[in-house]
């Protein structure tokens, strides 16, 4: 089955499990979905049995959920907040299925998309996205110094390991001009890989921070287990 069929059947089956379940309103419910929907279509791509993958992303959205608005409120303020006023190019490395397009295109911004996973381009396409291109956020291929601003949500923490997010970060300081903007929106835990050694990593990546501030946090997990949600902005020194 191909990807963008695979992602309107696991859209249409998360709505089917889903109706009723959630406390959200239209839109919101369709924009929660996009989200599963796009990780059970890379978890199938891996490998993994639909129906199984499924069924357990299903379970995830009735425990995650709760305060899913309001934290996707707050956090689309901060990073409105954050880009307004930027000048020249934008570059969004791991844009996924274009879940800040919408942000973009009320700030008038000039945004280059990139994606890995190889459903992202097709569904940014679909939502209007012109410059998008496939490509590993370890190697960019644009020139040094091109972009104004570099915006990463939601991606260190899938990146493998701490030298993989460190090259990452390296990457989008190459394609920074001097003194542009780096945001960062990602989960962090009490271990492992914490809001002390993601603010570090940016800093051996050669990024100032300006800005940390926390906007949310997983519900009904253990305290060690706990996501929380940490927004930055940073400079490129």
């Amino acid at each position: 089955m191909e990807l963008q069929e695979l992602y309107r059947r696991a859209s249409d089956d998360l709505k089917r499990k889903l109706s009723g379940q959630l406390n959200l309103e239209d839109r919101e419910l369709e924009q929660f979905i996009e989200g599963c929907a796009y990780w059970v279509c890379m978890e199938v791509s891996k490998g993994e049995l639909y129906n199984r993958v499924l069924e357990a992303y299903a379970n995830r959205a009735c425990e995650k959920v709760e305060g899913w608005a309001e934290r996707r409120q707050r956090e689309f303020r901060l990073l409105h907040d954050a880009l307004r006023g930027v000048e020249g190019l934008v570059l969004d490395v791991g844009a996924g299925y274009g879940r800040t397009v919408v942000l973009y295109r009320e700030l008038g911004l000039d945004v280059v998309c990139t994606e890995l996973f190889s459903l992202g381009p097709l569904l940014l396409a679909r939502k209007g996205c012109k410059a998008v291109l496939r490509c590993d956020g370890r190697e960019l291929p644009f020139r040094d110094g091109a972009f104004g601003a570099v915006v990463m949500t939601w991606v260190l923490h899938e990146v493998e390991g701490v030298q993989g997010r460190w090259k990452a970060l390296r990457e989008s300081h190459r394609v920074l001009r001097s003194g542009g903007r780096l945001v960062v929106v990602d989960p962090v835990w009490k271990r492992g890989y914490t809001d002390d050694a993601l603010l570090r990593l940016l800093g051996e990546a050669g990024f100032k921070p300006l800005r940390a501030e926390w906007f949310g946090e997983e519900p009904d997990a253990s305290d060690n287990q706990r996501e929380r949600y940490l927004f930055i902005v940073c400079e490129r020194e």
